[in-house]
């Protein structure tokens, strides 16, 4: 059985409109435990919304959410608030994520005050202990937001989605607002931690490199849809969404960067089809099947499946 898993999900926030434009769209995913699952995707993509739908931040139109065996998709904000332990989140944007008049110690210490009745003195300890798990020592618990740098905000936010043990975490785009050199150390220790902590993540990110790195499986999205999924990002894409967001990345090493092969039609228009293939208004190959009929994911190989009627 997954550890997680969601079938048919859908998100509207704007159910009245002809037509009903979705931001996830019938998608259904499993999700092992302890696996990091990768989900790329431009932005705006819906990446976001389904990790939030996931953890039931945001609520579904339709569709079912199962989180280790139990259907959680109606429950209620009080029903939630048990298993809000269980599984977290590491905020996009380091920045924003922090109540900025809160010091690293109010911010840690919300979390344990909600779901722990310990003495002050044990959780200052917890407090510490899961700083220097991050690669933060004691000072910070007084600094401010504005007196961390992006990475040590990152830690911080990795550090508060971390501090009640859960078993779950959506990572969102959590290195995509730091360097290079900060970029790899917290890579190594998203790996580390998942290890430590016996973690299963969702890991979001338009980072190919990263996902290509930690991710043991990864899903492409486009306008909402899952249009393929992969053992890895190496593995041999065939949906031609998919082939030209690789074709889009640059190597790390500038000296490998050639000039990007362009794989899809430019500047044609970016609204939702009504019917038929979701990428048909960019697709190089589409055929009038591709405009009347919308594809499903279908098994490529091990692991491998795609929605796509040009994919062999």
């Amino acid at each position: 059985m997954a550890f997680i898993e969601i079938k048919n999900l859908y998100k509207s926030y704007k159910p009245q409109a002809k037509p009903v434009v979705y931001a996830v769209r019938d998608v259904s995913l499993a999700i092992k435990r302890g696996e990091i699952l990768g989900l790329v995707g431009e932005s705006g993509c819906g990446k976001s919304t389904l990790g939030k739908l996931i953890l039931k931040l945001e609520q579904p139109t339709q569709g079912s959410i199962m989180f280790d065996g139990e259907d959680i998709t109606g429950y209620s904000f009080n029903a939630m608030r048990a298993l809000r332990q269980r599984m977290q989140m590491v905020f996009q944007g380091s920045a924003q994520t922090f109540n900025p008049s809160y010091t690293l110690r109010q911010i840690l210490r919300e979390p344990l005050d909600n779901y722990h009745d310990e003495r002050d003195d044990e959780k200052e300890t917890w407090m510490v202990d899961m700083l220097r798990k991050v690669g933060l020592d004691e000072t910070y618990l007084s600094r401010y937001p504005h007196e961390m740098s992006g990475g040590q905000r990152q830690r911080g936010g990795i550090a508060r989605a971390l501090i009640l043990n859960p078993e779950f975490v959506v990572c969102d785009e959590a290195v995509s607002s730091v360097d290079y050199a900060i970029k790899n150390t917290i890579l190594k220790l998203l790996v580390s931690l998942k290890k430590d902590f016996s973690l299963t993540y969702l890991f979001i990110s338009h980072d190919i490199a990263a996902v290509n790195r930690i991710c043991d499986r990864t899903a492409v999205m486009y306008l909402g849809n899952i249009v393929e999924i992969l053992p890895s990002v190496t593995s041999g894409a065939v949906h031609p969404y998919t082939q030209a967001l690789l074709a889009a990345t640059l190597p790390l090493d500038p000296r490998e960067r050639k000039a990007n092969l362009v794989r899809f039609r430019e500047n044609e228009d970016m609204r939702i089809p009504e019917q038929g293939c979701v990428f048909q208004n960019r697709c190089l190959y589409t055929m009038p099947l591709c405009q009347e009929v919308r594809p499903l994911l279908e098994q490529k190989g091990v692991g491998h499946f795609a929605a796509c009627h040009c994919c062999t």
